[in-house]
């Protein structure tokens, strides 16, 4: 294993909305310094995560609302600014 963990931080992301609440994610990121090449990199979770704001799951269900409703109806329905 070339790598050794750095530090970590916590992300928050939204998800899908349940009950009328909206539901927030809280995840550990950790750090790891590659000791092959000196570099700080952070774990990966592209598949979890399309960005830091929300998770994919809530970005495709953003988008199929939108397909029914105009971005603005959208938007307040779900709080978004």
């Amino acid at each position: 294993m070339h790598f050794s963990w750095y530090d970590r931080r916590m992300r928050r992301a939204r998800d899908l909305p349940c009950g009328g609440h909206r539901i927030y994610l809280e995840l550990e990121v950790r750090r790891v310094n590659c000791r092959h090449c000196g570099t700080v990199k952070s774990e990966r979770l592209e598949t979890f995560l399309q960005n830091a704001l929300h998770t994919e799951r809530f970005a495709r269900y953003i988008g199929e609302r939108c397909r029914s409703g105009t971005i603005q109806d959208v938007a307040k329905e779900q709080h978004l600014d």
